[in-house]
């Protein structure tokens, strides 16, 4: 069941960096549960929660927690982020990857932003570009960039950010997508939706709540146009 972990690693990518600004953004600490479906299959849930680790640095972690048949095919995988809002923007500082059926798999990155490199992956450095992120702290940045142009009348296209994950840096770019009252098991919601527009064959999409601090009250991922994976708010 190879695509599991591929798509709930990516389905959990993106659902949210920050532009540059005058002083570093406060975040509220927040903390959501939702249910993970595959077609007609609940594959188990998944926590989001995001605190405060410092004046401008944060800790934000993910877990999924698979039942049923799904725990024979995944373990439960925790990720987890270091960053901190500065002057300049979101920088990443540390970022682990945990799966409990796996444990040789593990890996971290640690963002040296002097040297401009992240180590611990494959190769064991790489070289960053300006602004880049982890792939969860990345899901904070786009709910963020949510936040500072969903009320413009005409609001940016689209934006790209670069992603570290551990072989590689990539870039992701997100659009802003139409508005949508949606109900979910958390209850009925007025949203805005984002979406992944860098690959034709794969799409994410996530729907956010203003409501709940533009945090995401569900997330789809297709395939060739064929829905594959999706979470929704608890």
């Amino acid at each position: 069941m190879k695509p599991m972990r591929t798509m709930v690693s990516s389905l959990i990518l993106a659902a949210f960096a920050i532009a540059a600004s005058a002083e570093p953004a406060k975040l509220k600490p927040q903390e959501s549960l939702y249910e993970l479906h595959m077609g007609p299959l609940t594959l188990g849930d998944a926590r989001f929660s995001l605190e405060p680790i410092s004046d401008d640095c944060y800790r934000y972690q993910y877990i999924a927690m698979p039942q049923g048949l799904a725990k024979m095919f995944v373990g439960t995988i925790h990720e987890i982020t270091d960053f901190c809002m500065t002057d300049a923007g979101m920088l990443s500082k540390h970022y682990e990857f945990h799966r409990s059926d796996r444990a040789q798999k593990d890996w971290t990155l640690d963002f040296d932003w002097n040297a401009k490199v992240a180590r611990g992956g494959d190769p064991a450095e790489q070289k960053l570009p300006a602004g880049a992120l982890d792939r969860l702290a990345i899901q904070q940045a786009v709910r963020q960039w949510v936040i500072a142009h969903a009320a413009e009348e005409k609001p940016p296209e689209e934006v790209e950010f670069a992603m570290a994950d551990r072989t590689r840096v990539t870039a992701y770019k997100f659009a802003l997508g139409r508005r949508e009252k949606i109900r979910v098991p958390a209850g009925t919601f007025d949203t805005i939706i984002v979406q992944r527009v860098d690959d034709p064959k794969k799409t994410l999409r996530f729907w956010l709540a203003p409501e709940r601090d533009y945090m995401p009250v569900k997330v789809v991922q297709d395939q060739d146009g064929q829905p594959e994976l999706r979470m929704v708010l608890k």
